[in-house]
């Protein structure tokens, strides 16, 4: 079983400050109020998509390990997303990371290949596309589905990036409306929860994943825990 989610960078840091960091530039919108828009029904509206916009993120990986003996390692960073189209065709891109390529269709958003971006771009679809959200989700109703691996420089790599869990088999389940409080400020968020699998015969998840969505914003925040690492994702400001 494939257990490594990702490679991460340990250094040591202290858990306590930079918790107080993110907390203590946590605040609400520019004018003080909460961002009630989480309850938009249309959930292609959910993903942010606007050409040219770029979302910065704050990311925390925790990672806990217990051989020769119980240690708790930090690693902090920033990064930004790139997002590009129009109409039913957009590209979500990080630098030296997997291009996901999606397709809006009237009734789901779909993850139908990867770009790759090296020396030249070249873009990989996938037989099945990968439905990323239906357009009107349905309280604690689930799918499941396998997104391919990303074929890197490397060969086959499982990689889980942004909206994107390359190489793995996986069940997503919306769970409503939940208010959270990130870098940028507070929201009323959907919440989908996802559970990765390293094939289609398991039960037991690798990997668990908590999603949250602004309509018109995109992810303001998104939790992954896994094989000792916690990773938090927050937004660091609203577009």
């Amino acid at each position: 079983m494939h257990k490594e989610i990702v490679h991460v960078h340990i250094v040591r840091r202290s858990i306590v400050l930079i918790v107080l960091l993110v907390l203590s530039v946590a605040g609400c919108g520019s004018d003080g109020s909460r961002n009630t828009t989480g309850s938009s029904s249309d959930a292609l509206t959910w993903l942010g998509l606007v050409d040219g916009r770029t979302l910065t993120y704050f990311q925390i990986d925790s990672l806990v390990t217990l051989d020769p003996s119980y240690q708790l390692t930090v690693t902090q960073s920033t990064f930004d997303i790139s997002i590009s189209g129009s109409g039913d065709d957009w590209v979500i891109n990080r630098p030296q990371k997997p291009g996901i390529n999606l397709k809006l269709g009237s009734n789901s958003a779909l993850i139908n290949g990867f770009w790759h971006f090296g020396t030249t771009s070249t873009l990989t679809y996938f037989a099945q596309p990968i439905i990323v959200m239906p357009r009107y989700p349905i309280i604690n109703k689930t799918w499941s589905g396998f997104t391919p691996f990303y074929v890197g420089d490397s060969g086959n790599q499982s990689i889980p990036f942004y909206i994107a869990n390359f190489g793995f088999y996986f069940d997503k389940t919306f769970k409503g409306v939940e208010t959270v409080l990130v870098t940028a400020g507070e929201f009323d968020a959907n919440r989908f929860d996802v559970l990765l699998y390293a094939n289609e015969f398991d039960t037991a998840p690798v990997a668990e994943i908590s999603e949250f969505y602004v309509p018109s914003i995109g992810i303001v925040k998104k939790v992954m825990r896994g094989g000792g690492l916690t990773r938090t994702l927050v937004l660091i400001d609203s577009p």
